[in-house]
C-alpha cells in the first residue's frame, strides 16, 4: 500500500491495482481489491487519488480451495514416481522397491539391502547431516524423519533424493525398531533451485560490476571485481576475461587484465603465445581454442577440447583442459572481448551459456561505454591540442601562452615568486625563406621548437606567437637561472646544423627578456619591455640575449609597435 501511494506521488504510475487483506474482525479476514487512479495538474503534481474497492473474500476462498485441490491432485499424480523403503534398525536391513532402485539406475535385485551399503552411496558432503539425523531419530520421542541428500547413481553421478520416514514399530524402550518411508527424486528441482540461486548471484554480480564501472570508469577494475564470483557461479576451476585490442597493423589481440593465478603465467614466453605485462597479459596468437571465439565471433563449448578443430593444446605447465567454454563479449555484433572458463566438474552445457548470457551482454555494454569514453577523451584532448597548440611546431600558440602567463602573473603578484618573460626572434628569417624556400623555413622553425623543448623545464612554457617570433615563460625562476636557460637556447641553436635535403642551414636567434617587478600590472606590459630588449639585441648585432633595464626606456620609446619591432629590425 505504501509503495503504491509512493508511486502515485512520484508520478510513476497514474493507474494501479492492488489486493490486500484487512485486519480480522468479527466477520473474519477480509480480502479487498483496490483500483487507484491518480490525477495530476499540468506541472505533474499529484492532486488526488481516486480509489474503487471490491470485496474479494469469497473469490480468495474459492482460489484457496482450488489450490488445495490442485495440490492433492498433484500429489496423486506424483505418487507413480515415488519409491518406498523399509528399514530395520536392529538387523540393519534396508528393503527398497523397484521404483527407488530405478532412481539410482539399478534393478531391484542389484541393490544390496542393508543400511551400510546405502550409506556408502551417500555423497561425502551429505553424510554428516544424514548420520546426525539418523542418530536423533533413534530417540524414543522421534516419530518422523525427513531428509534431503545426494546419492550416487549407477553411472557415477549423484542424484538428489527427498526421503520421508515414519516409525511403524518400536522396541520395549520405545525406540524406533522399524521405519518405513518414501523416496522422491528431486534432482530437477534442486537443479532449478541451484539455477535460481546462481541467477540471483549473477544479478548481484552484474550490479556490482556496473556500480564499480560507474564509480571509477575503469572496466579493468569491474572485470577484477566480478571474476572470482564468476568462477564460483559457473563452478569453473580457472578462466580469464579478455578485452580485444589492435596492434599497429590492425591485427586483433587479447589484453587480459583478469586471469586465474596459474603457474604457467610466471614462466617464460614461448612461441609468441602470450606476453606478460606489469598490468596484464597479452595473448597475440589467436589461432587456438580461445582465439576462435574472437576471430569467428561465436561461442565455443566443448567437453572434449582435444577433439575441437581449433585446439592447439595448452602452454607448457598449464593444467590439463578437460572442458572449455568461451563466450564472445559483443556490442552491436562486434566482438569487444571474451570470457573463458575451464574444467567445470560436470562439464558445460547450453544451460550454462543461457545463465551467463546476461553477463556477457552487460560486459559488452561496459566495454562499449569504455570505448566511447576513451573516444570522447581523445576527441577532447585533440580539440584542446588544436585550440592551444601551434599547428607547425606543436608548441603552445599565442592564445594559450597569454592564458598561462596571466595565470602565472596572478600567482607571482600574490606570493612574490620570480617570473621571467622572453621574446625570441629568428635572425634574418626572411632571408632564409627567400633563399632556401618556405619548406626550409618550416624546417628551421621546427628545429628551433625542438631546441626550446630540450633546453627548458617541463614547468616552463615555450610558445610560437608569430611567424618567426617565439615567447618563453619561466616561472619560479631567479633571474640568474633564467638568463642561463635563455643563453643555453641561443647557444644550442647557434651550434645546431639544420639539414634540409642536401643543404645544411645554420640559424641564430635574438632574445629579449624581462624580470617581473611590482610595476608590471599585466602580461602586455611585460611583453612590451621584453620587446624593447629584443629590439636592443637586434640593434647590437643579433644572436644575443638582452635583459630589459631602465636604460632601454629611450630605445623602447623609439621602437615600432610592440611585438612587431623584431620583424622590422630583421
Amino acid at each position: 500500500m505504501r509503495s503504491s501511494l509512493s508511486s502515485h506521488h512520484q508520478g510513476l504510475l497514474p493507474v494501479l491495482e492492488i489486493s490486500f487483506r484487512l485486519r480480522p474482525s468479527t466477520r473474519g479476514m477480509r480480502w479487498v481489491h483496490q483500483v487507484n487512479k491518480a490525477d495530476y495538474d499540468e506541472a505533474g503534481r499529484l492532486l488526488r487519488i481516486r480509489s474503487y474497492l471490491f470485496d474479494l473474500t469469497r473469490q480468495k476462498q474459492l482460489e484457496s480451495s482450488i489450490e488445495a485441490t490442485k495440490e492433492r491432485l498433484y500429489l496423486a499424480l506424483e505418487s507413480a514416481r515415488i519409491g518406498t523403503w523399509d528399514a530395520n534398525n536392529e538387523t540393519q536391513e534396508l528393503i527398497i522397491n523397484a521404483r527407488a532402485a530405478s532412481m539410482l539406475g539399478y534393478r531391484e535385485d542389484e541393490v544390496e539391502h542393508d543400511n551400510h551399503s546405502w550409506m556408502d552411496m551417500v555423497h561425502p558432503h551429505d553424510r554428516v547431516n544424514t548420520d546426525r539425523a539418523l542418530q536423533s531419530y533413534r530417540n524414543p520421542g522421534m516419530d518422523v524423519i525427513a531428509l534431503e541428500y545426494r546419492i550416487r547413481h549407477k553411472k557415477g553421478h549423484y542424484v538428489w533424493v527427498q526421503s520421508y520416514g515414519r516409525t511403524v514399530e518400536r522396541d520395549d524402550s520405545g525406540r524406533p525398531r522399524r521405519i518405513v518411508g518414501t523416496l522422491l527424486d528431486i534432482t530437477e528441482s534442486k537443479r532449478q533451485e541451484s539455477l535460481r540461486n546462481r541467477q540471483r548471484q549473477l544479478l548481484d554480480l552484474l550490479n556490482q560490476a556496473q556500480t564499480s564501472f560507474l564509480l571509477n570508469r575503469n572496466v579493468e577494475d569491474a572485470c577484477e571485481a566480478l571474476f572470482e564470483p564468476l568462477l564460483r557461479i559457473s563452478e569453473s576451476t580457472f578462466g580469464f576475461i579478455g578485452i580485444v585490442q589492435y596492434n599497429d597493423k590492425g591485427q586483433p589481440y587479447l589484453m587480459v587484465p583478469t586471469i586465474s593465478d596459474l603457474d604457467w603465467r610466471h614462466g617464460k614466453v614461448r612461441n609468441g603465445q602470450y606476453e606478460r605485462r606489469a598490468e596484464s597479459l597479452q595473448f597475440h596468437r589467436l589461432d587456438n581454442l580461445f582465439g576462435h571465439v574472437v576471430t569467428h565471433n561465436q561461442i565455443v563449448l566443448t567437453n572434449e577440447p582435444g577433439t575441437h578443430h581449433a585446439s592447439q593444446g595448452t602452454p607448457e605447465g598449464h593444467p590439463t583442459l578437460r572442458n572449455f567454454l568461451g563466450m564472445p563479449i559483443r556490442f552491436d555484433n562486434k566482438v569487444l572481448g571474451m570470457i573463458a572458463l575451464g574444467n567445470r566438474p560436470d562439464g558445460f552445457d547450453e544451460q550454462m551459456v543461457q545463465l551467463l548470457e546476461p553477463l556477457v551482454v552487460t560486459l559488452g555494454t561496459l566495454f562499449h561505454a569504455r570505448d566511447q569514453e576513451n573516444a570522447r577523451v581523445t576527441a577532447e584532448q585533440e580539440l584542446l591540442r588544436l585550440a592551444t597548440r601551434d599547428a607547425l611546431t606543436g608548441l603552445a600558440n599565442r592564445r594559450h601562452f597569454f592564458e598561462v602567463a596571466e595565470t602565472s602573473l596572478i600567482q607571482t603578484r600574490r606570493y612574490g615568486t620570480p617570473m621571467t618573460v622572453a621574446l625570441l626572434d629568428l635572425d634574418h628569417f626572411k632571408h632564409i625563406n627567400d633563399t632556401h624556400g618556405h619548406a626550409a623555413g618550416d624546417a628551421v622553425l621546427n628545429a628551433f621548437a625542438d631546441v626550446l623543448r630540450e633546453s627548458l623545464r617541463d614547468t616552463d612554457t615555450p610558445a610560437r606567437v608569430g611567424g618567426e617570433e617565439f615567447a618563453v615563460l619561466l616561472t619560479n625562476t631567479p633571474l640568474s637561472e633564467a638568463l642561463i636557460a635563455l643563453e643555453r637556447i641561443r647557444h644550442t641553436l647557434d651550434e645546431t646544423p639544420i639539414q634540409v635535403g642536401d643543404r645544411t642551414i645554420y640559424a641564430t636567434v635574438s632574445i629579449g627578456a624581462v624580470q617581473w617587478n611590482a610595476n608590471h600590472l599585466d602580461v602586455d606590459g611585460m611583453l612590451a619591455h621584453a620587446d624593447a630588449a629584443l629590439y636592443a639585441a637586434k640593434r647590437h648585432g643579433r644572436n644575443r640575449v638582452q635583459l630589459y633595464h631602465a636604460e632601454l626606456m629611450q630605445m623602447e620609446a623609439s621602437a615600432p609597435t610592440p611585438l612587431r619591432a623584431a620583424n622590422d629590425a630583421a
